[in-house]
């Protein structure tokens, strides 16, 4: 989505209409991406670490991820199952469109009124 500000408010409202579960603003709530690795960064982990890897972890700075945070921080996420008909794709997809657009539309207007 173009902001974060965009994608939190677009989740917030697919939980607000009740469309779908398992929507989340996967920025803050993952930790399938480094801005979640504490564990790594502070090198932690439930087995003894090598030394190499002890300082390969050292060396990762999730400061040094500001592209990609960038980009992660605009991004939602949304369960999905695969017994769904065609129809009930269609129709989840439709909603979740129809959100998109509302709260681009709503951005965009505060935008310009500034």
């Amino acid at each position: 989505l173009p902001t974060e500000g965009i994608a939190k408010g677009v989740v917030a409202e697919l939980a607000e209409q009740g469309i779908l579960a398992g929507n989340f603003y996967w920025y803050d709530n993952n930790w399938h991406y480094i801005r979640k690795w504490d564990h790594l960064v502070g090198a932690v982990a439930l087995n003894n670490l090598g030394d190499a890897q002890i300082q390969a972890l050292r060396r990762l700075r999730p400061d040094t991820f500001m592209a990609s945070n960038a980009i992660m921080s605009r991004c939602i996420s949304t369960a999905i199952s695969l017994s769904w008909t065609p129809e009930q794709i269609a129709e989840k997809g439709s909603r979740i469109v129809s959100v998109v657009k509302k709260k681009c539309q709503q951005a965009a207007k505060v935008h310009a009124s500034l």
